[in-house]
């Protein structure tokens, strides 16, 4: 099977948007993405901020895609209840 490939769209702290990217999209991505998200496990993501928005956007390969979301559940960046 082919490997999938995503962003992640974090908005004021919370968890926005999940898409479904093309593997060209994601390796334009991965060279050009200057930051890096931490899980708590020391895992490391490729990252875009704009702060002044409060906008940032990880990429992830579909291997460690659930394991990202577990993590940002846990670091409070998602609310299953649907709370804002």
């Amino acid at each position: 099977m082919l490997a999938q490939y995503y962003t992640i769209i974090i908005k004021n702290y919370k968890l926005d948007e999940v898409s479904k990217i093309d593997e060209d999209k994601y390796n334009y991505f991965m060279n050009t993405f200057e930051f890096i998200y931490h899980n708590q496990k020391g895992d490391t993501f490729k990252m875009h901020e704009n702060m002044d928005a409060n906008i940032y956007m990880i990429i992830v390969d579909d291997e460690h895609f659930y394991e990202l979301l577990d993590d940002m559940k846990e670091q409070g960046f998602y609310d299953p209840e649907g709370g804002d």
